[in-house]
């Protein structure tokens, strides 16, 4: 009796742990609770009204797209539409040490990183407000739903990675709407492997387009990765991760966005060099050309 006793106390946390464990990975850790908020109304984060198809975009399920740093994505039926909802529970101190009593050392470390959560989630707000009054085209951006509202009455159906069907009620979440566009890299190498190297050329035409475009509109962009942020739209290049951007008036002069375009095509030239030594040298050319 005792040693069956002794074998449920070892056995029941460990299968608590590591059950959670198994069940985060399978679903990538998203839950309905870590996407919502308390989050109060803040004018700063107004974008205007929906767009009149909303409704019609919004009547299709969504299933599970991938995790990011600041989103879980989910892809429309028809494959044209992303729907991010915002990883809430990044920006909370864990419940326990924020309602427990602590000395008063301990109490402002609590202090700071309230401060500090808070501070994130109003620079990725400030980033996706600005992206949507000033690169709406350059990313795909149809809405932004970052107060919560009574008005929208719209309802969106998730599926998770398990199968399993969510059904939200959007007036209540914070949400952003996007267009689809293909990762960069995967599209340069359909073409390569088609040798279809006049249109990956437009392609790389279309990336020096975007980022001189949003330069030119004194944007920054702090997380310039390639491989994950810029995608193709058909033809035309396209920003996919649109969460770190700011006003930088510099940007606008031309030295600056040098080193911003040499910045984000570097690792786009070591890929070409493997993958296509033609493209590469083209890549090398254009930014001579600036």
């Amino acid at each position: 009796m005792k040693f069956r006793l002794c074998l449920f106390l070892l056995l029941t946390p460990l299968f608590y742990y590591f059950g959670g464990k198994f069940c985060s990975h399978q679903t990538d850790g998203f839950t309905l609770l870590k996407i919502q908020s308390t989050l109060r109304y803040d004018p700063r984060f107004e974008t205007g009204p929906p767009p009149e198809r909303l409704a019609s975009l919004l009547d299709q399920p969504f299933t599970y797209l991938n995790s990011g740093g600041q989103c879980y994505a989910f892809l429309s039926q028809d494959k044209t539409v992303v729907l991010k909802l915002f990883k809430h529970h990044l920006r909370r101190v864990p419940w326990l040490f924020d309602h427990l009593p602590l000395p008063q050392s301990y109490a402002a470390l609590r202090q700071k990183q309230r401060e500090k959560r808070a501070s994130k989630l109003v620079r990725d707000f400030t980033s996706y407000t600005l992206c949507f009054h000033s690169l709406q085209e350059e990313s795909g951006l149809l809405y932004t739903h970052l107060n919560k509202t009574k008005e929208l009455g719209l309802h969106a159906t998730l599926i998770d990675k398990l199968g399993i069907a969510h059904s939200l009620d959007l007036d209540n979440f914070e949400f952003v709407l996007q267009k689809k566009a293909d990762l960069a890299l995967g599209h340069l190498q359909r073409l390569i492997e088609r040798e279809e190297f006049e249109e990956a050329k437009k392609r790389i035409d279309s990336i020096f387009t975007l980022i001189l475009s949003r330069c030119e509109k004194g944007i920054y962009d702090e997380d310039p990765r390639l491989h994950c942020n810029l995608g193709f739209l058909e033809d035309k290049a396209m920003l996919i991760d649109v969460g770190r951007l700011r006003l930088d008036e510099s940007r606008r002069q031309k030295e600056i966005y040098k080193r911003d375009v040499e910045k984000m095509v570097v690792p786009l030239l070591k890929w070409l060099e493997k993958q296509s030594p033609q493209l590469a040298k083209y890549l090398e050319w254009r930014v001579k050309q600036l």
